[in-house]
């Protein structure tokens, strides 16, 4: 019986022992666990963190050639406004040499005729070039405005995306920790 009882001791002291063991190896195991999800939360927000910053920075970038591809399209316009303006004015110019010395020339015509037709002429072919000269005016002044409300659009768009970019990043980064947790 004695050995009974010391055998059933025995028994309880080792059933003891193995429950402190169990409840130990727990613990550690617990906190292990706890290591590994924040040490992989951290891997994770921070490739989450390094993506959003490098699509921002592509972003950045494709925005910058964006607006010099803006400002390339703008001057190039001028310039052909420029062009046209240049050209108009050469050849109003040779118009009215031309109508000038066409009616001097004109023999069916007396001399004050031909003086107030040329008059006319160069009243006619003057406000014409000053009406094609103000249009060309407009027309860069409109350019400039197209530009900036152009690069203004490409501003806003640019934003939203970033909004768009940090608010998937923020979302993906919960998703991982509670997939992680």
């Amino acid at each position: 019986m004695k050995s009974l009882i010391e055998i059933t001791k025995q028994a309880q002291k080792n059933i003891l022992l193995y429950q402190q063991q169990m409840d130990e190896i727990k613990t550690i195991t617990r906190e292990k666990k706890q290591e590994l999800q924040a040490e992989i939360s951290l891997k994770v927000n921070d490739t989450i963190l390094i993506s959003e910053i490098e699509t921002l920075e592509k972003l950045s970038k494709v925005e910058e050639e964006y607006k010099v591809m803006i400002d390339k399209v703008t001057t190039l316009n001028k310039s052909m406004l420029d062009y046209s303006d240049s050209t108009n004015d050469k050849l109003l110019n040779t118009l009215k040499k031309t109508s000038e010395g066409a009616i001097t020339k004109s023999a069916l015509l007396d001399d004050e005729v031909k003086k107030e037709l040329i008059d006319k002429t160069l009243k006619d072919m003057n406000n014409l070039q000053s009406n094609l000269e103000k249009l060309i005016k407009n027309g860069k002044n409109k350019l400039e405005g197209m530009n900036l409300k152009t690069k203004n659009k490409v501003d806003k768009t640019s934003n939203d995306i970033e909004n768009l970019v940090s608010k998937t990043g923020d979302l993906t980064e919960k998703l991982a920790n509670k997939v992680i947790y």
